[in-house]
Parts: C-alpha cells; structure tokens; sequence
C-alpha cells in the first residue's frame, strides 16, 4: 500500500491564507511631559511599562505596531516605535517633565502619525494628561474634534485619561466619545489601574474579525463604574456628562445634531507648537 502524499497547495490558497492574516493594530500614545507631571513622574513611568508589559503577554497586541510620544512646549518625542512585543520600557532620563501643554497640537501629531501607519483603519490612540490646553498654534477644539470624529467613525478607538474632572472634559471637548473618556488619579496604584484597563480595551479591539465589529465595539459602554473607580475616578464611577462644559457653559453642538462646518474649524496657525519658521518666537 502507497502511502497518501498531502497535495500541494495551488498559489491561490496559499494567497488566500495569506489574506487571511489578522491586520495588525496600530497604536499611538500620547503622553503629556508638562512641568506638571513632575508630581506623578514615577507613578507615570511604572504605568507606561505596566501597560507595556500586560500588552506583550497579549497575543492579540504583541505584533501591533506601537508608537509612544511625550510632548511638552519644547518638544513633541516619539521614544518608542515598534511592535508592542519589542518596546522597551522606559524610564527616567526618557520622562522628564517640563514646560507647557500644547495638547492640541500634540493629538494633531498623534492623529497625523496614526493616518500614515493605519491599515483598514484598525487604530488605537490613547491620550494621557494632567492638565488643560495652554500654548497650541496649530489646532483648535473645533479642528481636532473635526478630525477625531471623522476618525471614529471609520473605527478608530480612542482612548482619553485625564487627571480630575477639568482634565478629562479636554477629551470631551475634543470630540472623543464620552465611552472612552475617564478621570483618574495620578497616584501609582490608580494610574497602574487605568493602564491595566487601557492595555485590555485594546486587546479586545484588537481582537475583533471585522471592521464592523470593530466600529460597534468604539461606540459602546466598555468601561464599568467598578474600573473608573479603581482608575480615581472623580465622578464616583459614573463617567462624564458629554453635552455641556461644566467650566465655561457651553453647550456640546455634537449632542444637538448639528454638524460642524468649515466656520467652525479655523486654523489659529499653518505651523504647529513645534515648527519654526524663520521669524518665529522661537528664533528671536
């Protein structure tokens, strides 16, 4: 008896598995390095490699493509990219808190680097800050909010923790979906804890077979009160009111259907925080 040889594969299965590939996620991090995170400096530092290393132990985030960038006045960094199983954490001489918060413009860079590395749309930005906009050129909240939501409409997700009540309302007034924003403390425990809960919405997005589930899955609740109080949440758990700005009164067009227009997405500047132009400020 002739033992049964396998048959070979033809080029338009071995084509067809080859698409069936898992598209790789791609992830963009986002922490602020203003003078005021000298208080959480540590606290932020064995977060960022808590995240780091639940992620790696992930099969369904250790090959996505990952970048982290620090942002200040003076600078906005990326001091990792790579694949999540190949970041290396980082540590003191990489964090070292100064200047201002030009948060805008930061999530403008963010949203740029993510455009360029996405594929099918299948992005994570995560936002991570202790205080407020104060010093962005380029973008407003009009600009960035303009950009986010068209963003998580095709499927992104997008991820804001802010430090405090007036903190995380920046994310709001950004247009991040109220799901995926949260108040947190900057205590180590509370700050692992947020991570833990960033590193596993991830996961879990990362892991969706589809854009459409994908999309279903940044719409949805997905942070329970149980979570947001271990993150610090000042809220008690509840999460945050998207349709007014409790600090300035302003009612939320986006929860009154109205759509923006170009008048509501002015630029204040071509040149963002960091670019410099000869004649600027910053060559004076």
């Amino acid at each position: 008896m002739t033992e049964a040889t396998p048959e070979a594969q033809s080029p338009t299965q071995s084509q067809s598995q080859a698409k069936a590939q898992p598209t790789k996620t791609a992830i963009t991090m986002v922490l602020d390095r203003s003078g005021s995170m000298e208080d959480c400096r540590a606290a932020t530092i064995e977060s960022v490699n808590a995240y780091l290393a639940k992620s790696r132990n992930d099969d369904n985030l250790k090959d996505a493509d990952f970048e982290l960038a620090i942002f200040d006045t003076e600078a906005y960094e990326i001091i990792r990219r790579s694949t999540l199983s190949a970041a290396a954490d980082i540590s003191p001489a990489d964090f070292e808190p100064r200047g201002g918060t030009p948060l805008l413009d930061a999530v403008g860079r963010g949203i740029d680097g993510l455009d360029k590395r996405a594929v099918d749309d299948k992005a994570i930005l995560v936002v991570v800050t202790d205080g407020i906009e104060n010093s962005s050129r380029k973008h407003t909240y009009e600009s960035i909010k303009a950009l986010l939501e068209e963003r998580q409409k095709k499927g992104w997700l997008v991820l804001f923790l802010g430090a405090g009540l007036e903190s995380a309302r920046e994310g709001i007034r950004m247009g991040v979906q109220r799901a995926n924003v949260a108040s947190i403390a900057l205590d180590e425990a509370r700050m692992r804890a947020s991570m833990d809960v960033m590193a596993s919405l991830a996961g879990t997005y990362s892991a969706a077979p589809t854009s459409g589930v994908r999309r279903a899955y940044v719409e949805s609740p997905k942070i329970s009160a149980s979570q947001r109080r271990a993150m610090g949440d000042a809220t008690g758990g509840k999460g945050l009111e998207d349709d007014e700005d409790e600090q300035s009164g302003l009612k939320k067009l986006f929860r009154r259907g109205k759509k923006p227009t170009a008048a509501l997405v002015p630029r204040s500047s071509d040149q963002d925080t960091w670019s410099k132009p000869s004649g600027d400020a910053w060559n004076e």
